[in-house]
């Protein structure tokens, strides 16, 4: 088992990256599960603006308008100084601040827009843009009525609105804690231990290949009474015990941390999952470790195809915000269908059929095979080549 050795004595060298890998994932998973579920939001409250008004104008059509921002803001009082002014927009006392010149109301009905409204604001914030909305849809509407019906009143035109901005549309609101707060912690853990093993696996076995692939070392092994078949045995196995052991590793971290709420027959499909997906990642090793022909690529080939994956198939992003054109590329790759088999084992009950799970599993383990196949392939075209 001299190989078998080697393989783990080079791993041992990398021992540093490796331990970062697992320690953001370890990390990150005891921050998500530690934070309470009723900390997700589940009602959309808007943000109201501080605002302050100065109205030096009369008129009903003005005193309305004040009223209608004064509801959808948080009114501030301030003095009408200068100086009170700046220093209260400096120090945030108040984001936006309205003045309605005297003859406004007047200006507007005819509409010969020489008085206009004047403001003053924190410079490109959301505050301003949020308040100017609000003022340029109510004059967009006031301008409707009183240019559709001529004797209407301003208090009249304001009711309408005011009847008008009732209808709202209907919010819903996409919780990324979904995942825990129906199924408890262990979900969310097993949703982003795909981002971590594949990192990992791709990391160590890609380093321990391209080793063992070196060209003096490699003429070395042939050179010595240890059979072709029973290297590359050692390698495998190498390989599989360290994958099983970041799979056994990560599973018993994913139980320390769950808070309950979880029977066996969920436990064993969320592990038996993750163990698919530990093969695919086993299998994508193997196929670029024969690829990559030198170590600085190793680390842009990890993050790329890591970080990737992810990020298209709803580990990072939920994938109820994620574009159809997304979903169909994620599709073809095999964390998709691992997120696919999170969720669906997260809403399982125990009437439920599993058989979509299963599936979900079985094409993981087809992308395993394909993997294997690419690297058995390259393995061989290199093989001929250096024959040649």
């Amino acid at each position: 088992m001299q190989v078998f050795k080697l393989y783990f004595r080079i791993l041992s060298k990398h021992t540093a990256v490796i331990s970062v890998y697992l320690s953001i994932f370890f990390g990150l998973s005891l921050m998500f599960t530690l934070l309470p579920s009723a900390s997700s939001a589940s009602v959309f409250i808007p943000e109201k603006t501080r605002i302050a008004v100065f109205n030096e104008d009369e008129g009903a059509f003005a005193k309305a308008l004040i009223a209608h921002i004064s509801e959808r803001t948080a009114p501030v009082q301030i003095s009408d100084t200068k100086e009170s002014i700046e220093d209260a927009l400096f120090f945030r006392d108040v984001e936006y601040i309205l003045r309605i010149p005297r003859g406004f109301s007047e200006s507007f009905l005819k509409k010969d827009n020489k008085v206009q409204l004047e403001k003053s604001a924190v410079p490109l914030s959301a505050s301003e843009v949020h308040v100017d909305f609000l003022l340029n849809r109510y004059l967009r509407f006031a301008s409707i009525y009183h240019g559709l019906l001529a004797d209407i009143s301003s208090e009249q035109a304001a009711a309408y609105i005011e009847e008008d901005f009732k209808v709202e549309a209907k919010t819903t609101i996409l919780d990324s804690m979904l995942l825990v707060e129906k199924s408890g912690s262990r979900s969310f853990f097993f949703l982003y231990y795909s981002y971590s093993v594949m990192a990992i696996i791709l990391l160590s076995v890609t380093t321990g290949m391209l080793a063992l692939e070196n060209r003096n070392i490699k003429m070395r092994n042939l050179a010595s009474p240890l059979r072709t078949v029973s290297l590359n045995l050692q390698v495998v196995l190498g390989n599989l015990v360290f994958a099983v052991a970041v799979w056994a590793l990560s599973c018993g971290l994913g139980l320390i941390l769950e808070k309950g709420g979880m029977n066996g027959r969920i436990n064993m499909l969320l592990m038996a999952n993750a163990l698919c997906y530990t093969f695919v990642c086993l299998g994508l090793g193997f196929f670029v470790g024969h690829a990559i022909k030198s170590q600085n690529a190793i680390h842009g080939a990890v993050n790329v195809v890591s970080l990737g994956m992810s990020f298209i198939s709803g580990v990072f992003v939920p994938k109820e915000l994620l574009g159809e054109t997304i979903k169909r590329i994620a599709s073809f790759t095999p964390t998709y269908w691992y997120v696919e088999a999170v969720n669906s084992i997260s809403t399982l009950t125990n009437n439920s059929s599993t058989l979509d799970i299963l599936n979900s599993m079985l094409i993981q383990l087809g992308f395993a095979a394909a993997f294997l196949a690419l690297g058995l392939a390259v393995a061989r075209h290199k093989s001929l080549a250096n024959e040649a």
